[in-house]
């Protein structure tokens, strides 16, 4: 199947952005349904923005900070025994 460029509107900044051939293709062989709804820029912002939240959240509930003492006292057991 041969695929042409397709010119999409960004759901963000509601600007054109282009989704290549090659894109389309990529997307067909992860077995992706859906076509991009964000423009590059819009997509990275989105992750940053979407990592942030999900980082805040673990360090609101002591997960991410309770592993981390754990790992920290066993390497100072380890590379410090008594």
């Amino acid at each position: 199947m041969t695929f042409q460029p397709k010119t999409l509107i960004c759901c963000d900044c509601k600007n054109n952005f282009i989704f290549s051939a090659e894109q389309q293709e990529l997307f067909q062989s992860r077995g992706f349904g859906n076509q991009p709804q964000r423009c590059l820029t819009c997509r990275q912002m989105y992750e940053i923005k979407h990592n942030e939240n999900n980082a805040a959240s673990q360090n609101k509930s002591g997960f991410t900070s309770d592993i981390f003492g754990k790992l920290l006292r066993l390497r100072q057991r380890y590379v410090n025994p008594l």
